[in-house]
């Protein structure tokens, strides 16, 4: 609901890679300036089985803000 910040895109080739940024197959940033759909190209990728993570960075900080409940 919010044009703010960017989101952050990263790639996981294998279960123990999953979420570690160090390991990602591939990680970009996008910076985006409207609300709605958006869509990006992962170039290269060899066949294979993958994990996506993507979270929108309102804030720009560079992290996933979690409350006191870890959400």
């Amino acid at each position: 609901n919010s044009a703010n910040g960017c989101l952050q895109i990263a790639l996981f080739g294998s279960a123990e890679a999953f979420l570690n940024d160090d390991k990602a197959a591939y990680t970009k940033t996008v910076y985006h300036k409207t609300t709605g759909s958006l869509e990006v190209e992962i170039p290269d990728v060899a066949y294979g089985t993958y994990a996506l993570a993507i979270f929108h960075d309102e804030n720009g900080n560079n992290k996933l803000d979690k409350n006191l409940f870890g959400i």
